[in-house]
């Protein structure tokens, strides 16, 4: 009556999908119909809000069961119309799928094992480990320090002026995570594999489903290369700190070959060791603190 447009969307599940994730108990043919009303409001949540229409629209739906595959209809209306035209985003599609499908499974846990993974297991223990004290990694972090810019504000990995030394850097953290990080490198894709195989039963592989899971485990390594990658260049700051400390300078690029590192190389080795032993005690006072309310809590229990 009041020239309102009317929304109309369908959520179709894949059978298999809901009982594998307990939604559909085929045996008994069961449907867990409050999980799907739970998925429905979650999803009506975002795409309304991502609508800017959270605050002028009502939504009813349904759950239809005489079809081949389970499915949701659901009609949004505005009593009071605020727009005539309903054409929504692809990032309001986007977020609705995405709550749908996080709606159902829950994978905030195995994101947070990768999460910890990537930024406490490998890049975390980095520091643990100063690069000049390896001999395989030694000259290709000199060979890459040589190479760097001379405005040290651009040592970051997101530059696009250290495309050219990305290679060489990117073998060397090859070579460290190789060294240092075999289980965990491993572990890190086994547990990629499974979420990006997740995501192809949850969203399917139709053309513009793939866009959901396609770059997922090569996002996932691309930031822990950058992060891993941002540490290796901030040892490069602390070795360049030594050389500037010893020269009053930086040399140029054309130049730096010719430059003695062995001195400035020790000088740093020594000046990095000590953080290592720093935070290595740090550690150890932490465990040991740890230890000691545990034993409180035993003995308040023996109590």
């Amino acid at each position: 009556a009041n020239g309102s447009l009317m929304w109309q969307d369908v959520i179709s599940f894949d059978t298999e999908f809901l009982i594998k994730n307990g939604i559909y108990d085929k045996t008994n043919e069961l449907l867990d119909d409050k999980k799907l009303m739970e998925v429905t409001r979650n999803m009506m949540g975002v795409m309304l809000k991502k609508e800017g229409l959270d605050q002028s629209a009502i939504w009813t739906a349904a759950i239809h069961k005489n079809t081949k595959h389970f499915h949701i209809h659901v009609a949004t209306v505005e009593p009071i119309p605020t727009r005539e035209r309903g054409k929504r985003t692809q990032g309001t599609w986007k977020a609705s799928r995405s709550k749908v499908v996080n709606s159902i499974m829950d994978r905030s846990a195995q994101e947070i094992e990768i999460t910890n993974i990537i930024r406490q297991g490998i890049v975390g223990k980095k520091k643990g480990v100063p690069t000049l004290h390896d001999k395989d990694l030694k000259k290709l972090f000199l060979g890459i320090y040589d190479k760097l810019p001379e405005d040290r504000r651009k040592w970051s990995y997101a530059y696009n002026e250290l495309n050219h030394i990305k290679p060489e850097l990117h073998q060397m953290m090859d070579k460290y995570l190789a060294k240092y990080h075999g289980t965990d490198v491993k572990k890190l894709d086994t547990l990629l594999e499974k979420e990006s195989q997740l995501k192809l039963e949850a969203y399917g592989s139709g053309k513009y489903d793939q866009n959901f899971y396609k770059n997922y485990k090569s996002g996932k390594k691309n930031d822990l290369y950058q992060r891993l990658g941002n540490a290796f260049l901030k040892e490069m700051r602390m070795y360049d700190k030594t050389v500037m400390e010893m020269e009053g300078k930086r040399y140029p690029s054309s130049a730096a070959n010719k430059f003695d590192h062995g001195r400035a190389v020790n000088l740093s080795l020594k000046r990095m060791d000590k953080l290592t032993k720093k935070s290595y005690e740090s550690w150890r006072n932490e465990q040991a603190y740890e230890r000691l309310q545990k034993a409180i809590e035993r003995d308040g229990q023996g109590l």
